[in-house]
């Protein structure tokens, strides 16, 4: 399964390509704070099945290959992840432990790239309208047809009504 590279989660945005979180409490001055690969990794499988549990056991495997002292090292980047996330509140975690099970990541989403579908839709949009009132120009009924004028010249004329009359 293919992640899409940038979530927030909580009030930070995660680049999982980049292994950076970016503090958004202030999006002008936001900093990076660089991840180290293997904590990043575990974020990222959180991440990616968020909301359901991941077990130790599966974070061990697939993060440090069953090596010696994977226990120690996945508390260690759990706690390294909260600290970074300011997860403080007990209550409402953002990563939650599950006793004796493994833990499960809350409060995520995935951050849609802004790019130039906005402007490109709004540009077929416009011209979307500008065609349709063009066409609105161009077909509009012309109105009431103005009476012919009538003959400047009377005396030709009755010549020619005197021609067509029989006598």
């Amino acid at each position: 399964m293919s992640l899409a590279s940038n979530y927030r989660i909580g009030d930070f945005r995660v680049n999982l390509r980049s292994n950076e979180l970016f503090d958004m409490k202030n999006e002008k001055a936001a900093k990076a704070i660089k991840v180290e690969p293997r904590v990043m990794k575990v974020l990222e499988i959180l991440i990616r099945n968020s909301p359901d549990l991941v077990t130790r056991q599966e974070l061990i495997e697939e993060v440090w290959d069953n090596y010696g002292g994977a226990e120690d090292a996945l508390n260690q980047a759990v706690s390294q992840l909260r600290k970074i996330l300011n997860d403080k509140d007990k209550k409402n975690r953002i990563i939650e432990t599950i006793p004796k099970k493994g833990y499960r990541l809350n409060r995520i989403e995935e951050v849609k790239k802004k790019g130039n579908h906005n402007i490109i839709l709004y540009a077929i949009f416009s011209f979307l309208i500008i065609l349709l009132l063009i066409l609105l120009i161009k077909n509009r009924s012309p109105g009431p047809v103005p009476a012919p004028e009538a003959p400047q010249n009377t005396s030709q004329q009755e010549n020619n009504m005197n021609h067509k009359r029989p006598r």
